[in-house]
């Protein structure tokens, strides 16, 4: 990379959140920074990009286990942070009614 190149990032993700059960509704949304600029990412059956977020979904009844590979490509022209541990907080209701 040259200095006078913008940075860019490529991430790679899976459209689905991985769950050992069948999942009523599910709908994925990635966010990019407001300074950078989308360049590319993965499109298929209902993905859409608008106001810097890239949604795939809704998809209703999927399968446990249910995978799709996806990349999203943009610019990033500011520090990144590093993280040692990352620990991701999910809640499951099981009083859907309440």
């Amino acid at each position: 990379m040259l200095i006078k190149d913008i940075p860019k990032i490529r991430v790679f993700e899976n459209a689905y959140y991985q769950t050992y059960y069948t999942t009523k509704s599910m709908k994925t949304t990635f966010k990019y920074p407001e300074y950078s600029t989308l360049l590319d990412f993965t499109k298929f059956d209902k993905s859409s990009e608008k106001s810097k977020k890239i949604e795939y979904g809704a998809y209703q009844n999927v399968p446990p286990f249910t995978s799709q590979p996806i990349f999203i490509h943009f610019t990033h022209d500011r520090p990144l942070p590093l993280f040692k541990n990352v620990t991701r907080t999910i809640t499951v209701s099981h009083w859907e009614s309440i």
